[in-house]
């Protein structure tokens, strides 16, 4: 992926004009950015940004199904 990825910017001349790439939180991010960081552009490591939208739904999506467990529980309680 670095790779296809450094013939894009090189395709469209943005190899120098990378200033930060928007990624999820996916250990083949970690690579990808590490190897990026090594090619002819003016990317590094310290320019990637872990998507926020993706990692508030990591933290929000074990709360709802909790609540939505506990509401499960609450309701057939209610009806015995």
């Amino acid at each position: 992926m670095a790779k296809a990825f450094q013939e894009m910017l090189e395709r469209f001349g943005l190899e120098q004009k990378v200033l930060v790439v928007t990624m999820d939180n996916a250990t083949s991010n970690d690579t990808q950015t590490a190897k990026l960081s090594k090619l002819n552009n003016s990317f590094s490591t310290f320019n990637r940004v872990r998507c926020f939208n993706h990692t508030l739904q990591l933290c929000v999506c074990p709360w709802t199904s909790f609540k939505n467990i506990y509401a499960s529980l609450l309701k057939r309680r209610r009806t015995r």
